[in-house]
């Protein structure tokens, strides 16, 4: 009899352990739900307010241009031109802006604005490789001159690589002290701009003779995020 008791006590003891572990997990899985539901109410929160940023950024834009006496080069409207735009860059940081005044057709200043965007974008990702590559040679051990004929060499490789990066979002023109003024929108297709200047790189680091087995590491490290603002 003494046997079965102490049998049935451990029994018990032991469905109170199942019972009280039983009631644990619960208790995780439903401060797990209520963390899982709070996280999804603060991101969609925070996208609601990105979304009411944005509409009072569009709305701002449209009343500046029509204010400015500006209206869109093409067969659409402010309202719709700017409303394709921001579906293409929602976040503004792939937006090069050019403005061009004294052009003899509003085309003309277009291909302007085009050129001009393209110079600037190609500088800003030749300056950010060039940057990037140089801190990783001189990380890596190479010196201090090895990375200055790196630099050289660069110089005069890189604006022989010409790519094409850039798409035009929307062009607005107005008509200014009797001459047309044009403000070219582009979007920047940085991984494409990036890749012209990483190819430039790649030849000058051959072509100096400093470069080892650590080709895709050094290029590993380079960011592919630039502004073009």
């Amino acid at each position: 009899m003494k046997m079965i008791r102490i049998i049935s006590s451990v029994a018990v003891v032991a469905m109170m352990f199942v019972t009280l572990s039983c009631g644990s997990a619960k208790r995780q899985t439903r401060e797990l739900e209520k963390l899982e539901a709070k996280s999804a109410y603060d991101k969609r929160k925070a996208e609601l307010k990105e979304e009411e940023e944005r509409t009072k950024q569009y709305e701002k834009k449209v009343a500046d241009y029509k204010q400015g006496g500006w209206q869109v080069n093409g067969p659409r409207t402010l309202e719709v031109a700017l409303l394709d735009h921001y579906k293409l860059d929602p976040d503004g940081n792939k937006t090069r802006t050019e403005t061009v005044v004294n052009c003899g057709t509003p085309n003309l200043c277009t291909r302007s604005a085009l050129t001009q965007a393209q110079n600037y974008v190609a500088q800003q990702a030749n300056a950010h490789v060039k940057g990037e590559v140089g801190e990783e040679l001189l990380r890596l051990g190479f010196s201090k001159d090895q990375v200055d004929n790196f630099s050289a060499m660069y110089g005069t490789k890189v604006d022989v690589e010409v790519g094409d990066f850039l798409t035009e979002s929307y062009t607005v023109v107005r008509v200014l002290n009797g001459a047309y003024q044009v403000e070219g929108n582009f979007i920047v297709d940085k991984e494409k701009a990036l890749a012209n200047s990483l190819n430039a790189a790649k030849k000058s680091l051959l072509e100096t003779g400093i470069i080892s087995t650590k080709l895709d590491e050094i290029f590993k490290a380079v960011g592919h995020d630039f502004d073009v603002r």
